[in-house]
């Protein structure tokens, strides 16, 4: 549901009340070792640090899609600080300066009022930038960019910033393609994420017929010989029991694409087997240093 707004935005605050309010705000090129500085020095008793969400924002910072967005790192009048630690062990790990906007003199109180709205997710800014059906998209392109980056496991493991997932999109169209083939209507809908983003892997690295041969009937269904069949029907009957995870799915996924590759009409898996090789797989050829 869209909310309209009611009235003119408001007014800048006029210069000559500035100062008088207590908070204000200065750009600051924070280095890493300031920002061990401020870590060791003006930030006891903050909240847990979140690894994976460290690694999330160095990796952005590394890729060069760190960028200003207004939100400050903050420091209470008597120098602590309240918000902005994990920014902070970002910069650490990136071993890069960022230039950051640093509010100073928020008071403590405020603590209670930090970080308490939603976070815009990948989908959010997909949507902003014109994508459709942006929530499945932004799942499927995560779990193709984390098989590619060697950080599989359950592919929910890894924080990957939106913007990195958006230009992962911009860098491989073809995701929309396979997305599409697979389809939105009926049990198509009901076709997980992971499933598009396996799709996409067999296609940009595999053999590309046979995954879009995969990708549509995962759509649209099989025909009961296909070694594809019992995959999606796996799929629909353990979704609906919800004991289905996304090991599990590529799992079958591959096992059924290596099996069509060899000519077989049935694919074989172990309880607890780990995650198989493509066949024919061919990895992507960098042009340039990933940092």
């Amino acid at each position: 549901m869209k909310i309209k707004s009611k009235g003119k935005i408001p007014k800048e605050v006029p210069m000559s009340k500035i100062a008088k309010l207590s908070v204000f705000v200065r750009m600051v090129l924070i280095t890493p070792e300031k920002a061990r500085y401020w870590i060791e020095n003006f930030n006891p008793d903050n909240r847990h640090v979140r690894l994976k969400r460290v690694e999330m924002l160095a990796d952005a910072i590394k890729k060069g899609q760190w960028m200003q967005n207004g939100e400050t790192i903050k420091f209470t009048p008597q120098g602590r600080l309240l918000d902005g630690q994990h920014r902070l062990h970002a910069i650490i790990m990136a071993d890069q300066p960022v230039w950051c906007a640093v509010a100073y003199n928020v008071p403590e109180t405020a603590m209670g009022t930090i970080d308490v709205t939603a976070a815009r997710t990948a989908g959010d800014l997909l949507k902003f930038n014109g994508y459709v059906d942006c929530n499945r998209l932004a799942a499927a392109s995560k779990a193709a960019y984390c098989y590619e980056g060697g950080w599989f496991k359950s592919l929910g493991g890894k924080n990957v910033h939106p913007v990195t997932i958006l230009e992962y999109i911009k860098d491989n169209p073809d995701i929309e393609k396979i997305k599409n083939l697979i389809g939105d209507k009926g049990a198509a809908r009901a076709i997980p994420a992971q499933i598009i983003g396996l799709c996409f892997i067999l296609y940009k690295h595999g053999d590309k017929q046979a995954a879009e041969k995969m990708a549509s009937g995962m759509g649209s269904g099989f025909l009961p010989s296909s070694v594809f069949h019992p995959v999606r029907e796996k799929i629909l009957t353990t979704r609906m029991s919800a004991g289905l995870n996304n090991l599990l799915i590529w799992t079958w996924g591959i096992n059924a694409f290596n099996a069509h590759l060899k000519g077989e009409k049935k694919f074989s898996h172990r309880v607890g087997e780990e995650l198989p090789k493509i066949e024919r797989y061919q990895p992507a050829l960098k042009t340039g240093t990933d940092n």
